[in-house]
């Protein structure tokens, strides 16, 4: 259960890369929270909210408008509800933002991030 969780999680944050560029080819460049994509790109309504589980991993994404310096930003963390134990939802932690053309991932009990593997 714990890999089947890993692997949705890993797919998740590419699809939700698919719908940041979709959001973002309509909208100027900007990106959007899970909210507005479930609204306008038609992601599914689980992950409605700030910090959605679903399938045994929390969701979160922090979205940074653009400024006269730099482009909007987003980022997505996906890290398991329970990372340790038998009652474990996954023990891979995973990171993908607006400047990466991969998914991060770490074995360690901590949020993934940018510098870490790509998987």
């Amino acid at each position: 259960m714990r890999a089947g969780n890993e692997n949705t999680a890993a797919q998740t944050l590419d699809k939700v890369r698919t719908f940041q560029t979709q959001y973002a080819a309509r909208n100027k460049g900007k990106f959007a929270n899970f909210d507005e994509l479930i609204r306008t790109v038609g992601m599914d309504e689980k992950f409605a909210g700030e910090r959605p589980v679903v399938n045994g991993y929390i969701f979160t994404i922090t979205v940074e408008e653009p400024s006269t310096t730099k482009p909007s930003f987003y980022s997505i963390t996906a890290d398991p509800q329970v990372s340790e134990g038998i009652q474990a939802t996954g023990n891979r932690h995973f990171y993908t933002d607006s400047t990466l053309s991969t998914i991060k991932a770490t074995d360690e009990n901590r949020p993934a991030k940018a510098d870490d593997s790509s998987i």
